[in-house]
C-alpha cells in the first residue's frame, strides 16, 4: 500500500495472480477501481491421493524419524509451520540421513532456494523440508509421500501441499501428524475437502498399503 500511495492518482493497475486467496478480497477495493476480472480455468484431473492421519501425544520427531528410514520412501516433503520448526525437523532429519535432506524457506537467498530446488528436482535429494514457501508451483516427479506436521491454519494449504503428490497419473500418500490437542483441525479439514482422511494409528501399518517401490539405483537417477 505504501507504493500505491507513491504512485500518482491517474493510472491503470494490473493484478496477476496464479491463485487469489479470500483473505485479500477487502484490500481489492484499494488496489483497484472498477475492475475487470478474467480467470482463466485449467482442467485439472483430479489426484489419487490416500490421505492418513498420525495422532501423538509427546513430540512427533521418533516417529517422523522412524517412517523416513524406510526404503520405500524415495523422495519426500516435509511441511512445517514456521521457519523454526522447518530448522529443528531439518537438523534431525540430517543428522538421520546423513546430507541427503534440504531446507526451504523464507529466510534462505533466492540463489539458495533455487539451487535446492533444483537439486530436488533432479533426485540428488531425498526429502525436502519445506515452510508453505514450497507448496505452490513445485514439481517433482515421482514424489512418494507428503508430510504434514500438523494441519495448516490455512486450510488451502493443506490442498496445495499434498498436491505435489499423487501427479501424473501416479498414486500418492499424504500423512499429517497431528498432536492430541489438535484433533479438532482434522474434522475441519475433513469437512473442508469433503474427503476422509484415514486415522493410521501404528506408522508401520502404511507400509503395507504402500505401492512399494524399489529405490532408484545411482545411474537411474537424472543428472
Amino acid at each position: 500500500l505504501s507504493i500505491l500511495e507513491a504512485c500518482p492518482n491517474d493510472r491503470q493497475t494490473l493484478l496477476f495472480s496464479a491463485t487469489l486467496p479470500e483473505k485479500l478480497n477487502d484490500h481489492l477495493g484499494v488496489l483497484l477501481k472498477e475492475p475487470l476480472s478474467i480467470q482463466v480455468e485449467e482442467e485439472i484431473e483430479e489426484a489419487d491421493i490416500r490421505e492418513w492421519a498420525f495422532v501423538f501425544k509427546n513430540e512427533p520427531y521418533s516417529e517422523l524419524l522412524v517412517l523416513m528410514a524406510q526404503p520405500w520412501i524415495r523422495y519426500a516433503i516435509v511441511f512445517c509451520h514456521t521457519r523454526q520448526e522447518a530448522e529443528e525437523t531439518y537438523q534431525r532429519l540430517k543428522a538421520a540421513r546423513r546430507g541427503q535432506v534440504a531446507i526451504l524457506h523464507g529466510g534462505l537467498t533466492q540463489k539458495d532456494r533455487l539451487q535446492t530446488i533444483k537439486r530436488f528436482k533432479n533426485h540428488e535429494l531425498q526429502i525436502l523440508v519445506a515452510s508453505d514457501l514450497a507448496g505452490r508451483g513445485l514439481h517433482i516427479e515421482a514424489l512418494d509421500l507428503v508430510v504434514n506436521m500438523g494441519f495448516p491454519k490455512d486450510k488451502e494449504n493443506y490442498i496445495h501441499r499434498i498436491g505435489r503428490t499423487g501427479r501424473a497419473g501416479l498414486k500418492g500418500t499424504a500423512l499429517t501428524f497431528v498432536h492430541t490437542s489438535e484433533c479438532f483441525r482434522w474434522e475441519e479439514m475433513e469437512a473442508y475437502t469433503g474427503r476422509s482422511i484415514e486415522r493410521l494409528d501404528h506408522l508401520s501399518d502404511l507400509l503395507p498399503l504402500m505401492e512399494v517401490k524399489a529405490p532408484l539405483a545411482p545411474g537411474d537417477h537424472k543428472q
